[in-house]
């Protein structure tokens, strides 16, 4: 009788082990998985800082004097002026976000499409993994305004989430930057 309780204790131990290595398997590759999305996401909020940044360095080039550099400039949406290209031709300039529903592609409900739309023509970020999108605007000694003519510096606020899910988390990115344009005074 006691061989059998041997052998009943030795397949309990066994199984615990066996759960045990199983468990800590499932949360390697649960981390694995993860880290890899944090990587994905990182590089995703750089690029878009980056397309960013690099317009918003240039309101205002080659904008003739006493032109204002803003078309417009709210919560969402910014319309400029500004020589991109370096050609010697202004060019028009429009960044902002779309709602919610216009994304059906990812996993991710809250994902948001980034439009950037130079002399009309859109340049659709791929879908990155924006969720949340908003601008402020600050005149020379640093209060908010929305007067176009007053603008000296913006800033931008924006989170990337990862399109696929771990869990039921999203690995997020949160990056919020103020741009100083070095030719509107």
């Amino acid at each position: 009788m006691s061989t059998y309780w041997d052998i009943i204790g030795s397949l309990v131990i066994s199984s615990l082990f066996m759960i045990t290595l199983f468990t800590f398997h499932n949360n390697l590759l649960q981390e694995r998985s993860m880290s890899g999305l944090w990587i994905i996401t990182q590089e995703d909020a750089r690029a878009l800082s980056d397309v960013i940044e690099y317009d918003l360095r240039k309101v205002g080039y080659r904008v003739p004097k006493g032109n204002c550099a803003f078309i417009s400039a709210d919560s969402t949406c910014i319309s400029f002026l500004s020589d991109l290209d370096d050609n010697g031709v202004v060019d028009s300039v429009r960044f902002y976000a779309s709602e919610t529903s216009k994304v059906s592609s990812t996993d991710n409900p809250d994902d948001i499409l980034f439009y950037r739309i130079v002399n009309g023509q859109s340049i659709q970020g791929s879908e990155l993994g924006l969720t949340y999108f908003k601008l402020s605007y600050y005149d020379s000694t640093g209060v908010v305004t929305d007067v176009p003519d007053e603008i000296r510096e913006i800033e931008v606020e924006f989170t990337v989430e990862s399109s696929m899910t771990v869990g039921r988390y999203y690995p997020s990115v949160f990056i919020k930057k103020k741009v100083k344009p070095k030719n509107i005074l």
